[in-house]
Formats: C-alpha cells, structure tokens, sequence
C-alpha cells in the first residue's frame, strides 16, 4: 500500500518510462548482429588481449573500438556500453569527442575505470567465450547490439569497411581493418612449412640483438600470420607485421624490447630483448603452436651467430645467406703456442709514433707471422673482451712468412687503402687483448699494464714474460727491450735534443737551430732520421749524411727559407712553444722537447740527458755543453684590479700577483720595469692620462711578462682608441722612431705594446713599430708619424688575430699601419675614400682595409689616425689564402722580380693583339684586378702614381700578378682621366692591353659596371658623407693638438673635395677614353645600355 501519493504517482511514470525503453529495445535486438550501417559503430574487438594492444599505465587490456561513420563530429558524454542488458549504462563515456570518419577505443579491464578524454576506461572486462555487446545513447536507445563469439588470444572481430564482420590476426587500434576473414579456421589455414629462424646473433658485439628468417618455400608467405618469443609457453609474444615475404627472402627483425614495430631508421623490431639466461627463441603459427626455434649453449660468447642444425659461425650474415665457417662447440681454448699468427707488440697509448690516414694518432697492436709459410688471416678476430673473442674479424689477406702487421686499436671499423682499424679502443685501465683463431677455436692472450705510460709498448719474451720498449717499433723487429716498465720509461736514448734556440731578437740574423747530443760512447749517424716541428708530420725534413761524435754535439739550423736539400738547415722554423720531435728512419719518435715560451735571444734545453726537466738559457751555447747559468721558468705576470681604460674620476690602483712573494716594480712613463724600477708597496692614485707598466720578479726565474694598461681621464672620442706604450727614448731623443739618423734606416724597430678600444671590444698586444712612408718621412714636418706596426714572433706574437675592420675579408693580421698622410692637413679622407669603395667591391684587388682611430703614444694625445692593413707577404697569404713564404712582390727600383721584369720585356717586344701573345699575358696577370685598378685610379685622377704600385702572386694560388691599390692622398684635385692615367704609369703592361679589343671590351663592361654602381656619384657621396661623419668631431681635436699654418678651414678643404665628386667624373672619364682609344664617345656610352 503507498502512504505517499506522490511518491506512487513517481514510481508509476518511471516505470512506464522504463516498459517503454525496454518494448523499444527489445523491438531493435538483432538487427545489428549482422552488416551495420554506416553511424556509429562498435568496429573492432579483442576480448582476450596479450600483445595486440599494450599501455604502460593498465598493461594489456581487453579493448573495444567505435567508429564514427557520419560527416560529423560526435559527442560521447552519455553515451552507454555494456555487456549486461539489464544495466545498458554500465560503463558511461564523459566529454569525449569522435570526430567525423574518426576511431576511438574503450580500455576494458577489471581495474576501476578512469576517466580519461583520450583513452576511456571501463571498470569491467570482456568474456574470451563470447558474448552480446550493447551501445546505447544516453537515453537508453540502443546504437547497437553486437553479438561477439569466442575469440583466441590476440584474434580481433572486427568491421571491415562494408560493414560485414569477421576475424583478424592484424589488429589495428584506431584505424580501418582490412586483413578480415569469416571464419577462424581461416586464419589458421596457412601453411606452415616456408617460414624458418635462419640464423641468430643473440649477443651482438655492439648494437640490438637480431633474428633472420627465412622463407623456403615456392610461394610468399603472409607475414602477419606468424609469431616470435623467448618462450614456448608465451609463443605469440610477438606478431610479424603485416606484409609478405618472397620465396627464398630474408627478414631480420631486431630484438630490441621496443613497442613500436619499426625503428626510427626504419628496420623492423621485436617488443622483447634475448637476456643472459635465455637459449633459445621460437617461431609460432596463429595458433601458438611452435613450428621452429633455435638453440644455443649458455653463457655463449658475444658476437657468435646460432645457425640451424646446432652450428654456430663468428661470422654473422644478417639478410643474407650463412656463412660456410661454422662449428660445433662455441668454446674457445687457450692456444699452445703453436699458432702461427701472434700478438708481437701493443702500445696502449699512442701520442707519438704512428699516424693513421685522418692524421689520428690510435693505439695500435702489432701481429706477427712466426711461421715459414704465408698465413691467410682469415678466421682471426681480435678483442678487448674476454666474453667476446669475436669483436672484430680480421680481414681476409695474407700475412707473409716473418711479415708484421699493424691493427689501429681506433673503434673506426674499416679497413681502407690497406689500412686496419679494429672496431674497439683500448681502455688505459685493460690489463688484457686477445687475437681469437676460429677455425681452431684457440686464443692467444696478451697481458697489458694499466695505465701504461704514453709512448712505452709492451712485448713478450719466449717463456711470455712481459717486455717493455721504450721506443715503439711498430711494422718491424723490436728493438732494446726492457724487462721492467721503469727502466723503459726512464731509458736514455742514444740521440737526445739537447737545446732549442727558437727566436733571435729584431736585428740579429742568427735562425732558429736544434742541438742534438749523442749519448753513447761511439759515434752516431743520422742518416736517413728525421726531424719536424709537426705531431702530424714526423716525417717533415730529413737528414742527409750527419754524424755525431761519441758523447759530443751537432747543430742543425731551421729556417722557412732552408734550401731544399740542405745539409744543416731544417726546412722549417721555430715557433713559439712548439714541440720539436727527433724521429728514426721508419718514423717512430727517438725523442720530442717542449720548447715552452723562450724569450727572444734565449734558449732552452735539458740539464743533463736523462733529465727531462727544461731549462732556459740566457747565453746559448750552440755545439757545446748547455751552460750552467739558467732560470727554471717565469715569475709569474702581475695583474691589476682595473682594466678599463676610460675614466672620469680618480681611483686607486692595486697591482698583485699570483706568487705573494714576488717582488713587484713598476713604471709610468712607458719604460719596461726592471729591479730598479719603482716597488710597488700599496694603492697608486690614478688622477691622470697615464700608462703604467708592471713586471713581478723572483730569484732564479726571469722577470715576468710586463702587464701594460694605459688609463685615460674625460676622453670624448667618438673613434676607436689605440695606444701605444714604448721606451719614452724610442720616440723622443737622438734614437728615437723621427731623429734624422732614422728616417730611411729601414733597420730601426723598436718594441711596443698596443692596446685597442672600441665600444666594449679590446685588446692588448705586443709588437713592434718602425717608421712608415716616403715623402712623409721628410715633410709631414710637426712631429706626428706614420707608423708600421710589425707582429714577429720575437715579441711574443707572430700576428694579430682580432676582427679590427667592418666587413673585412680577414680577422688575421702580420703588419698594421698608423697612417699619417698627406691629405692628413687637408680634407683628411681622400685615399681612405676610394680604397674602402675599391675594397668592398674588387676581390682580386690588393686593397687595404681601414678605420679611423684617436692615438695616444705613452699617454700623450696624438690625433688622428688611420688604422690600415699593411701591404707584404702576409697580407696576400691572408687575403688569397697561399702559404706565406709562397708569395712574391715587384716594388719597381726597389724590390724588383725578375719574373715580373721579363714579362714587362715581353710585352714590350710583342704585339699584344695577336691572340697568342694576349693570352700568353692573361695566363700572367689576373686581368680583373688590372682592370679595376686602372679605373680607379683614373677615376681619382692620382697625381702620386709614380713609385706607389706594387704587384703581388703565388705560385701555390692562381700564379697571376696582381694589382695593389694605395696612397691616393694626391687624387680628387682634377678631373678623371684615362690619358693622366697611362701616359703617366710607368707600367708598360696596361698601354699595351689596351689596344687588344677583348681586353677593351671586357675593360669597358666593367667600367660601365662601377660608374653606374660603386662608382656612380650617389654611392661616392654617400661614402664621403660616412666618412666625414665619422671624424668630424675627432678633426676638431686633431687640430687642436697639431695646428698647422694653412689657408682654410677643415670643412673648407672637405667641401673642396666634395666639389670634385659632385662633377660629372663619370662623364669626363668616358669621354678620356673615348680619345685615348680613338674611338666615338657614342661607342663608349653603349656599353652603357647593355643589360
């Protein structure tokens, strides 16, 4: 009886509600057993799941999945599955979206459900017997009734595309199923003959253990319908992929452990590893039934591949067939001694002795042929692992009777151009290597030391005791051996170097030379030793026929311009800090001296033989006993607590050193510190333009290197600063950089140290300075010179390498200037105008980089600069990147060439419009920069042409001459002209081309190509305004300091110069050529409209 009326009257309309879902469900069961539309769908299912389908988080679920067969995106949330018709909502999706033509799959495990946007989770699990599956909306309507069967493990029933369902071995999660058939006993009809395990590596020596199979049969064999495990009780761990193989084709699969069936270099993978205790791996059919495995012995060594039939090969053939050198039992014995291949040598870290073909210096092993036979070394493998004799196979050659043979220890795996290197390094910490016979199944082990020294091989006596050798003999007989790793290492060779003399000072003519001593009581022969300055090249000058006596000395000189062939004189110089390396006629080093840094005019070399401690000698002692007065090294350099070099306020400098008791001097008027020179004992008030110079000293070293930093106060330059800091006396005094003595004596350098700022980037540097110019040597007349700035290695530094110019096509530099020319009192830019446009625009061209700079010389102001590249040698190694000493200048009536000079007689007594002789002088003469420099310079109409050219080439780059571009501080003051230009050039060359009609013609495309680009008057005047931009400021500062008794302003003479661009220069030069050549202007002009 109901007491609540309203309560009943609920129950009732739920009740009826539920009559009518129920009579409306029922209506509809059946209907989807079958085929089903094309909604949305259950699509595939594994009711009994293993590896089909795994997750990290819920391992291997059962899993349903739906399929949304509309044009549009549907909403789960609400959305019932179930496998019980009397709870229809047992499982309820939230907020998931299935988009159009999409896939979604239901986890279904026993666990309590998650919810999860992307991967669903039901509380409840799938019955492998069979049963009805129900989709219902989230009213209750039923979506679907599908009835699934009994399902084998791993077997999906599924949906094909016409809607039909059937079974697969192929499942596929969120994708279509296309390999469906309509009954099990489908699946399972294959045959089963075809498919076998060929061969596998189960323990590689490096990389992922594999598998080969092998189909043997006539036909293809469908993939997916078989299966690999390690274990026969699990023997559809994994399923191949889906695809066939061709009758007699091979399949490698690596057991990798991965889920994902093909690697990321698209090889194929298993989902489980062989481990150490496993033996054997199985093949199975769809049914799990195993119908093929290998086996192998435990504990079997590394890098043995199993075959069939119980064999095993130390020669794996992955998709390939097997090898034919096989065996039986995979057990390697100890050799008796009588195997005719033997380790005879290893050297376990290899610093000086052989060099392979990528210039690497490996550890290395040495093999011996002690037979009377040759020895194929097929079936021989070396390694550093006992568990893995097979790591690398020897390759297949012939060792002849008493031949050795060298096997880089590299990990490099190849052997190239008859050169070995094993696929493994040796550890320093290995005590042992093994060379493994597989076709005798022996081994010879060959004991190590740990951590042997650098450079001391090992060897073994007849009764195997350990040998040492202190000198390497690596492709030939032993030499002295040791029997114990100290008196190896502490042996004496026959031949020592014994001093180095590296670096004379500026001025003295004395080369670099090495003293070698001879440690025995005979003398000894050099011939056919080598020596070199190269780890890389021990092989880089030879000796001819030079003995030493017994216990004495002989000097050999080094020197880059060694005639070739020289007895005495190496062909090499002597930097710096090099390692020099005395070798013996096979190439293995004797003996190698670390020179260390060796002050200019001082040498270096060793107490005594046997010492190995360096020395530094002030006084060399070249063919004689080394001295007994000498340093063990530098004080150390002092440092100071402020580096900047503009201020604005005073401080208080502190100078310290790393040593606490060195004693530390120091100067403030440029001058190098010496033990005179002032003691620093606390703070320096710096309240002014000042340089100070610091140097630490301690008995029994040298002075320090000098600390140099110059300090300026209210500095408002705009430029780059450069300083330059030096003996007062070398600029001021009756030897100084400008005293009449020194104006041509080409001989006077003095050193310096420059330091550079701008913005935040600087440096400082060590150098020399010597006067720079012609003319201006006499009549600059005020006391500011034009400077060459040289780096040599006798001041520490054989360049500067620093990135000083904008755009510059080198950051490495021998030589600078600090240029004061002529135009330096007038408009101040002329030459730098024109040579920074040619600069940018004509790469064959030498032309010189530059900057503007404010100077200062021992802190004094000095005005303005121009920082430039200097002309030499070095520049045009730089430049056009040739070897230094390959280069060649002609400077008429100076530094002529002979080869230059027989070409200017050639063209003299040649027509060069004869095609021959033409394209004789083009093989002579890089045409493209003689062409730009006969432009520009007729463009600039340069008054100052006659001594300023220069030419330049190397044999070792194009072999061309060419042109040099300079000193233009007489150009601008007229108008362009070609007939200024080659009646006033003393070279010949030019006049003579020109009359050559494809030399005009390739002359006046390029002539059309500036005036109307680099050269056209917007670009010069934007070059000129950039310029003046940039010293404005400094001009008014330069004036200041120098003033000079002229007739205009600055921006008088800059507006002068301007006048000269703003005419038509363009037009002047085609007309000057028009003349010269004797040809209409209009011919001239055409080459203008050509595109």
């Amino acid at each position: 009886m109901c007491y609540n009326s309203a309560m009943c009257k609920k129950r009732s309309v739920q009740a009826l509600i539920y009559l009518l879902a129920v009579a409306l469900f029922f209506s509809c069961i059946g209907c989807s057993t079958g085929k089903t539309s094309s909604g949305l769908v259950i699509s595939e299912v594994v009711s009994s799941n293993q590896f089909s389908l795994t997750t990290e988080s819920l391992g291997s679920p059962d899993w349903v999945e739906f399929y949304n067969g509309t044009s549009t995106a549907i909403n789960l949330k609400g959305y019932g599955f179930s496998d019980n018709l009397r709870n229809l909502h047992k499982f309820v999706f939230g907020d998931v979206i299935i988009p159009a033509g999409g896939y979604i799959v239901l986890y279904l495990t026993n666990a309590d459900g998650v919810e999860n946007p992307d991967t669903p989770v039901a509380g409840f699990g799938l019955s492998k017997s069979g049963e009805n599956l129900f989709l219902t909306d989230p009213y209750y309507g039923l979506v679907q009734e599908l009835t699934l069967p009994a399902l084998p493990t791993d077997i999906a029933y599924a949906r094909s595309t016409d809607g039909a369902y059937g079974y697969t071995l192929v499942t596929t999660p969120n994708a279509p199923s296309d390999e469906i058939v309509s009954s099990l006993s489908d699946i399972y009809n294959v045959s089963e003959n075809g498919l076998t395990i060929s061969e596998i590596l189960p323990y590689p020596n490096d990389g992922e253990a594999w598998v080969e199979l092998y189909n043997a049969s006539s036909e293809a064999v469908r993939l997916e319908d078989f299966f690999l495990s390690d274990n026969p009780a699990t023997a559809k761990r994994f399923q191949l992929h889906a695809g066939t193989l061709e009758p007699g084709g091979y399949l490698i699969y690596k057991l990798s452990g991965s889920s994902e069936k093909t690697a990321d270099d698209g090889s194929l993978q298993a989902n489980f590893r062989i481990g150490t205790n496993d033996t054997a791996i199985y093949l199975a059919n769809a049914s799990g039934t195993v119908i093929d495995s290998l086996a192998w012995e435990a504990s079997l060594a590394t890098g043995l591949s199993v075959l069939p039939e119980e064999q095993y090969t130390a020669y794996p053939t992955p998709a390939a067939a097997n090898s034919t050198l096989t065996f039986e039992t995979p057990t390697v014995q100890e050799t008796d001694g009588t195997d005719p291949i033997c380790i005879n040598e290893v050297l376990q870290e290899n610093n000086f002795t052989l060099i392979d073909q990528d210039g690497d210096r490996s550890d290395w092993v040495e093999l011996y042929n002690r037979s009377d036979e040759a020895v194929s070394l097929k079936g021989y493998f070396l390694s550093d692992d006992a568990s893995a004799p097979f790591r690398f196979a020897l390759p297949d050659q012939t060792l002849a009777a008493g031949d050795y043979l060298v096997v880089f220890l590299s990990g490099k795996d190849r052997v190239q151009d008859g050169e070995i290197h094993a696929s493994f390094q040796l550890a320093s910490s290995e005590t042992e290597i093994y060379l493994t016979n597989a076709n005798s199944f022996t081994r010879d082990t060959f004991a190590l030391v740990a951590d042997c020294p650098a450079d001391v091989s090992i060897g073994r006596a007849e009764d195997g005791s350990m040998l040492f050798y202190a000198y390497p003999t690596p492709w030939y007989e032993n030499a002295t051996s040791y029997p114990t790793l100290d008196e190896a290492y502490h042996s004496v060779p026959k031949v020592t170097i014994n001093e180095v003399f590296p670096c004379a000072v500026y001025g003295d003519d004395t080369p670099d030379w090495v003293e070698f001593k001879n440690n025995t009581d005979q003398e000894v022969s050099l011939k056919g030793w080598y020596l070199s300055d190269s780890l890389s090249e021990l092989k880089r000058w030879q000796f001819s026929d030079v003995t030493i006596p017994a216990g004495g000395y002989t000097v050999i000189n080094a020197t880059n311009g060694a005639v070739e062939n020289s007895l005495t004189t190496a062909s090499f110089s002597i930097a710096e800090g090099e390692t020099i390396y005395l070798s013996d006629p096979n190439g293995c080093r004797v003996d190698s001296f670390e020179t260390g840094a060796v002050r200019a005019g001082g040498s270096v070399g060793r107490l005594t033989s046997a010492d190995s401690e360096r020395v530094f000698y002030a006084n060399p002692t070249p063919g004689e006993a080394n001295g007994d007065s000498y340093v063990k090294g530098y004080a150390p350099k002092p440092y100071f607590s402020d580096d900047t070099m503009k201020h604005s306020e005073a401080f208080q400098l502190t100078i310290r050193c790393s040593d606490s008791s060195a004693e530390i001097r120091y100067t403030t008027d440029g001058s190098v510190p010496t033990g005179q020179s002032t003691l620093y004992q606390g703070p320096i008030t710096i309240d002014r333009n000042t340089v100070i110079r610091a140097a630490s000293f301690q008995n029994g070293l040298y002075e320090s290197e000098v600390e140099t930093q110059t300090y300026l106060f209210h500095v408002t330059h705009t430029l780059p600063i450069l300083c330059l800091s030096t003996e007062p006396g070398n600029l001021i005094g009756s030897d100084s950089v400008q005293a009449n003595a020194n104006l041509f004596n080409d001989l006077w350098e003095r050193a310096a140290v420059i330091e550079y700022q701008s913005d935040e980037d600087s440096f400082s540097v060590n150098c020399g300075f010597r006067l720079h110019g012609n003319m201006t040597r006499q009549t600059n007349g005020y006391g500011k010179p034009s400077l060459k700035l040289c780096f040599r290695s006798c001041y520490g530094n054989d360049v500067l390498n620093y990135p000083l110019f904008e755009d510059g096509r080198t950051t490495i530099f021998h030589d600078l200037l600090l240029r004061n020319g002529s135009d330096m009192r007038f408009a101040v830019i002329r030459d730098e105008l024109m040579t920074n446009i040619a600069y940018r625009t004509s790469p064959s061209l030498c032309v010189m980089a530059s900057q503007y700079v404010a100077t200062y010389f021992n802190g004094e102001y000095m005005g303005l600069y121009a920082l430039k590249e200097a002309f030499g040698s070095g520049y045009f190694a730089e430049h056009f990147g040739v070897p230094e000493d390959s280069v060649e200048m002609h400077r008429p009536y100076r530094e002529e060439n002979k080869d230059f000079v027989a070409l200017m007689n050639y063209c003299k007594a040649h027509d060069l419009t004869q095609e021959e002789y033409y394209r004789y002088v083009e093989d002579q003469i890089d045409f493209d920069s003689m062409i730009d420099w006969m432009i520009y310079e007729a463009y600039a109409a340069n008054r100052d042409l006659g001594m300023n050219v220069r030419y330049y080439r190397s044999m070792e780059g194009d072999g061309k001459w060419h042109y040099a571009l300079f000193d233009l501080d007489l150009s601008m003051n007229t108008d362009a002209s070609f007939d200024a230009l080659m009646t006033g050039a003393w070279d010949i060359i030019p006049r003579k081309l020109i009359k050559n009609p494809t030399f005009q013609d390739r002359f006046l495309k390029r002539l059309a190509y500036l005036l109307q680009n680099d050269l056209s008057q917007e670009s010069v005047l934007a070059e000129y305004d950039r310029l003046i931009d940039q010293i404005d400021e400094e001009v008014v500062l330069e004036r200041a300091r120098w003033p000079k008794d002229l007739n205009k302003e600055w921006s008088d003479y800059a507006q002068d110069y301007k006048k000269q661009i703003l005419k038509d220069r363009a037009g002047q030069l085609k007309q000057s050529i028009a003349d010269y050549m004797g040809r209409p202007l209009s011919e001239i002009e055409a080459y203008f409209t050509q595109d």
